[in-house]
């Protein structure tokens, strides 16, 4: 639903691409994620409060919990970034959006 390229996410960035998300889908009852950083901070936490979005998190170590987003990152690298050489980040921007 959104890719982006960038060398970190924040917090707040994952909120910022949520919001736009909302305005252009359906709002999901729940959204699977890992325990990354990211996903951590009070700004998340108070989103999912305000939006009645639960979030699941896998387990540690169970990439089985996530097959399908393991799956298409695998893809992805293979097909995608390990693919092309890219002089920036816009660059690969450009190459995820087309």
């Amino acid at each position: 639903m959104a890719t982006e390229a960038r060398g970190s996410f924040s917090a707040h960035h994952v909120i910022e691409v949520r919001n736009w998300l909302l305005r252009s889908h359906r709002k999901p009852a729940v959204i699977q994620v890992d325990s990354g950083t990211e996903f951590a901070l009070r700004a998340l936490d108070a989103w999912t409060y305000r939006e009645h979005v639960r979030l699941d998190f896998s387990r540690s170590g169970k990439p089985t919990d996530k097959a399908h987003v393991e799956s298409f990152n695998a893809r992805l690298r293979a097909e995608c970034l390990n693919a092309h050489v890219y002089e920036s980040l816009e660059d690969a921007e450009e190459t995820l959006t087309s």
